[in-house]
């Protein structure tokens, strides 16, 4: 698989600051996010297709809102 684009950018959501990292493929989008305080990213490479995200910014709210869903426990990073 080869990637055609990489974006990475700050996202501040109700949780705390996360860094989000977003790589392009011909058909998907495959989105980490990490927590400012965190060693470890809290998704790694989760996929979304581009049938699902028009651009990156919706892959990530995207797979945020589903790691949230999976994660109802948590209130702060």
């Amino acid at each position: 698989m080869q990637f055609k684009n990489e974006f990475e950018w700050t996202e501040t959501t109700g949780m705390g600051i996360v860094s989000v990292f977003v790589e392009e493929s011909a058909t998907n989008w495959y989105v980490t996010i990490k927590p400012r305080l965190f060693e470890l990213p809290i998704t790694r490479g989760w996929k979304v297709t581009k049938k699902q995200a028009k651009n990156e910014r919706e892959a990530f709210n995207a797979i945020f809102a589903e790691w949230r869903e999976r994660n109802k426990n948590w209130t702060k990073f």
